[in-house]
């Protein structure tokens, strides 16, 4: 309550007249030895430093107000850091995907009831998130809870004891209703804010209230604080359409057939410590091309190449470690743009019937819409199932890039990706393998949803591999 005290104190005292100018530096210092003062934050406007300001926790920067220019937008952003305050504080047991865990340490138990507008959101009767009423009808929780269809969540309400099963009051879940733009990729996570509108409307009582309840003691520092909170969150249910997803980088194959053995022989797994990670395709006797996202820092990946059945030893596959690797250097990891990367094996491969390069675009251009193209991977045949250890492929057909751009929002760029639809297409597991159109490798397999696999309305994304000629031609003729 101390840092929103502060925040609060912050937003309300922009009407003070100093006589001191705000615009302030440092005059006749020495530069600090590098990362000797590593509580210092730079915060920026456009990639430029606007302020400084400094660490008083692992999720909390210190800056002075004048940092912040609008006094509309203080509020809006001091709303949101309320709405996440109650998301880590009161929920108990949130495990965020994001390496993030939350919980309550070194505190007290609560008095019976003194929180009536905490719930338990639970599955199959135990415990999986914290949440709160904010209303007869709807819980306000984060969206990383919900793990998307089939998944069945329950409300239990006006409970202090979980454990104690008989005498709960539970209430089903009508309608699951996250942020449109909740995105959860690796340690990425934005929007991760849900709605859960209730089957029934529960009778509030002594032992069951909706949370605006606390907004009174808020108004004594003369904040209209009720009205904020009441139109902050009816935006969100006005702006929230009924969706269900999120974007991930980890694909495999759904719908699809067994491919006929060594009939795709410029595919390649990639491996971690003789594991299968993510998909790739021969480009040349020596380079590998796959996603950038398949490499974490530092890793070392082996090439099998002439593989169809990763559990065969002895089928003829060979195993190649991998000398260079040249990942895209503008690769963003938060949105995936220019998600490519070559690798370079420690030897040359002997092309033969089982292994053979694959051809990729010789000049930049769109392919056309409803082109009919294949994807292949050894990844999961549906989400929750394992990898499939023969080689699978799925036909689909090229989208058009306006309505791709309709679905994935900011996280598709026409110039340098493309996405396709179909009644097969990519799941989990298998990041990192070729889009191929006729003969030609045409995309590399990057975002797909995580929740639900081979959705309509949320199209795998691919890398256009024509919008990287150059950058492709200047690797491979200068690494040696």
């Amino acid at each position: 309550m101390t840092i929103i005290s502060l925040l609060l104190l912050a937003s309300l005292l922009p009407h003070l007249t100093f006589t001191a100018r705000v615009k302030v530096g440092i005059v006749n210092g020495t530069e600090a030895k590098p990362h000797s003062r590593p509580y210092m934050v730079s915060i920026q406007k456009n990639i430029q430093n606007n302020c400084g300001g400094f660490l008083t926790s692992d999720q909390w920067v210190l800056t002075a107000a004048h940092c912040w220019k609008s006094k509309s937008s203080l509020i809006v952003f001091m709303m949101t850091i309320i709405s996440l305050l109650l998301l880590t504080s009161l929920l108990p047991h949130l495990t965020f995907t994001a390496h993030v865990k939350v919980g309550i340490v070194n505190g007290t138990e609560a008095k019976p009831h003194s929180r009536p507008y905490m719930v338990s959101i639970q599955e199959n009767k135990e415990h999986i998130c914290g949440g709160f009423l904010i209303s007869d009808e709807f819980v306000l929780t984060a969206a990383h809870c919900w793990k998307g269809h089939p998944q069945i969540l329950t409300i239990v309400v006006g409970a202090h004891d979980i454990k104690r099963k008989k005498n709960l009051y539970r209430v089903g879940v009508k309608s699951y209703i996250p942020h449109p733009n909740y995105i959860t990729i690796y340690s990425y996570v934005r929007n991760d804010i849900m709605l859960l509108r209730l089957q029934k409307k529960v009778n509030l009582s002594k032992e069951i209230q909706e949370v605006l309840w606390f907004v009174e003691t808020l108004q004594l520092v003369s904040l209209p604080f009720k009205t904020s909170m009441i139109v902050f969150i009816m935006t969100i249910i006005s702006l929230l359409p009924h969706l269900t997803f999120t974007a991930h980088v980890n694909v495999g194959i759904v719908h699809g057939t067994e491919v006929k053995p060594h009939s795709r022989p410029f595919m390649v797994s990639l491996q971690k410590d003789c594991k299968h990670i993510c998909g790739g395709f021969l480009i040349s006797d020596r380079f590998v091309m796959t996603a950038a996202h398949c490499r974490k820092k530092n890793e070392k990946l082996t090439a099998v190449v002439g593989a169809h059945d990763l559990e065969k030893i002895n089928e003829g596959s060979i195993r190649i470690g991998v000398n260079t690797y040249h990942g895209h250097p503008d690769f963003n990891n938060h949105t995936f743009q220019n998600d490519i990367m070559l690798l370079r094996q420690e030897k040359e491969v002997e092309q033969n019937e089982k292994v053979m390069k694959i051809s990729i675009p010789t000049r930049e251009g769109d392919i056309k819409a409803d082109s009919a193209c294949s994807v292949a991977s050894w990844g999961r045949l549906s989400l929750n199932r394992k990898e499939s250890k023969h080689l699978m492929e799925a036909e689909v057909r090229v989208m058009n890039n306006t309505e791709c751009k309709n679905k994935w929002k900011y996280m598709f760029s026409a110039s340098n990706m493309m996405s396709v639809h179909g009644h097969g297409g990519s799941c989990k597991g298998d990041g990192g393998g070729p889009l191929v159109c006729g003969d030609t490798a045409v995309g590399i397999t990057s975002i797909t949803d995580s929740k639900v696999c081979n959705r309509p309305d949320r199209p795998e994304v691919y890398i256009k591999i024509s919008a990287y000629g150059q950058w492709i031609c200047s690797i491979i003729a200068n690494v040696k």
